[in-house]
């Protein structure tokens, strides 16, 4: 039996978010898609 790995299954998961994404399929807070320190260090 031949199972995609970890690493597959996770990128074909960003892939599909993306799509969602581009084609205005689900929406997200801007918040939730990066953080930043205080002090401004990344």
């Amino acid at each position: 039996m031949e199972l995609p790995t970890l690493k597959d299954r996770r990128e074909r998961g960003d892939l599909i978010m993306m799509y969602k994404l581009v084609n205005h399929m689900e929406k997200i807070d801007r918040q939730d898609l990066i953080s930043l320190t205080e002090d401004g260090d990344r």
